[in-house]
């Protein structure tokens, strides 16, 4: 419908994300009626703010948006009553608002009659009007939506500490204290893991987009040159090196079927093929795919690659798993004017497709890895979506919801939170 904001708008998938989880959150029909009374009473926002519902350390966004519906001098009252309540995340970082925290003194120096005074907050100078639940993404000011981002991928895995307890540790058992933080961490990690979460580092929320925005560009093309193989991969990104992908690619002709499983903090996804996608190279089309909801949303790209260029260089290696290699940077230009460098390992006895692909771009630098290698047929309906699955709009959509699920907003175990009932748009086989 024309004038409707549509997160798919933004230019990246992280932002497509985050932008739809603020369109869920302040669309659901439980959010503004809070919202209102925090707005309106002091009280209200007083005894609020001592619930589980907004002092929730798993679930950051509802509370960034309530303290972005405050002016300046109402957050930092309320910022003064959480700290004398012991309410005060011991991370500044998660306060958010239109306020700057600092600390007047030393840690130190902090003893159990002056700890209060240990933060200061004052207003942000010239703050921007505060925000409503009517605003979409695009109209919300970037100081809110910087928080936003950074509430929405937090890794806060274990809570908030009392304040007065952990800076009077800090003081007297500096060693003490760091590990029995790492303790906790680990109990309270343990504790969570029986409900996996879809915002942790290293999750799909965030490598999944990634991994669709490699696998439906240039490396999509160079895998597909006539080959019809399966193999096992691996996957890592310069930014992130400490959380590889891994999996399974399928390929024929010009299609390919990716099975993906992502390394998180903790542990791996439940199971391979958990998330994947399907991608023809001829039409530029294909799906993206997720076994825990049992849903694909559809994929495209409109660039086009006008040139490739291939110069074979001296290697250090001349086999792969027994395979002979030789290594090439190749350079591939766009519709859109970009140049991409690959740095390749490629297989000589299977036409040339590559084993190793090294992306030498810094906008997006990542090494893709193939092992296992077998030639063999692939039936047809491997490269059709899943039958029976639900249509989502986007890979933004299906990924928001697959975070709220799993982060439990729709848990009935859950008494407090919001409850924010994003719908898929059709249910569908092969459209």
């Amino acid at each position: 419908m024309s004038g409707i904001y549509v997160p798919n708008s933004e230019a990246t998938n992280t932002e497509k994300v985050v932008a739809g989880h603020w369109e869920c959150l302040r669309r659901n029909a439980k959010f503004p009626q809070p919202s209102a009374r925090w707005v309106k009473s002091e009280k209200f926002r007083f005894s609020h703010a001592m619930s589980s519902t907004y002092h929730d350390a798993q679930h950051h966004t509802p509370r960034c948006a309530w303290d972005w519906m405050l002016t300046a001098p109402q957050r930092v009252r309320l910022a003064k009553f959480q700290i004398e309540k012991q309410r005060w995340f011991i991370d500044s970082d998660f306060n958010f608002g239109p306020i700057i925290c600092r600390e007047n003194f030393s840690p130190a120096a902090v003893t159990s009659k002056n700890w209060q005074e240990f933060i200061q907050t004052n207003p942000l100078p010239n703050p921007p009007p505060p925000i409503t639940v009517d605003q979409p993404w695009n109209q919300t000011p970037e100081v809110f939506k910087n928080q936003f981002r950074l509430a929405y991928a937090s890794k806060i895995e274990f809570g908030q500490i009392n304040i007065l307890v952990h800076i009077l540790k800090m003081k007297f058992q500096t060693v003490k204290i760091f590990i029995l933080l790492m303790v906790v961490s680990a109990i309270v990690s343990g504790c969570a893991s029986s409900e996996p979460t879809g915002f942790a580092r290293g999750g799909p929320d965030v490598l999944l987009p990634q991994l669709t925005s490699v696998m439906t560009g240039p490396v999509g093309m160079l895998l597909t040159n006539g080959n019809t193989f399966s193999s096992e991969f691996s996957m890592t990104f310069a930014e992130d090196l400490e959380h590889p992908i891994s999996g399974q690619i399928l390929v024929r002709g010009g299609k390919i079927r990716l099975e993906a499983v992502f390394a998180t903090k903790n542990k791996k996804s439940a199971v391979a093929g958990e998330f994947g996608l399907i991608w023809d190279e001829e039409s530029n089309l294909g799906y993206v795919f997720s076994e825990a909801l049992q849903g694909y949303a559809p994929l495209n790209n409109a660039v086009r690659y006008t040139n490739i260029l291939a110069q074979v260089v001296t290697s250090p290696i001349d086999r792969m798993e027994g395979h002979p290699v030789d290594e090439a940077n190749v350079t591939v230009m766009t519709s859109n004017g970009q140049t991409l460098v690959f740095q390749l390992v490629r297989v000589k006895d299977m036409g040339g497709l590559p084993m190793q692909t090294k992306s030498l771009n810094s906008l997006q630098a990542f090494t893709l890895t193939l092992s296992k290698i077998r030639l063999e047929k692939l039936p047809d309906d491997l490269f059709l979506p899943p039958e029976g699955f639900t249509k989502y709009e986007s890979e933004a959509a299906m990924l928001t919801e697959f975070g709220i699920r799993q982060q439990g907003v729709f848990s009935a175990k859950r008494d407090a939170g919001i409850n924010m009932d994003y719908k898929p748009h059709e249910r569908s086989g092969q459209n």
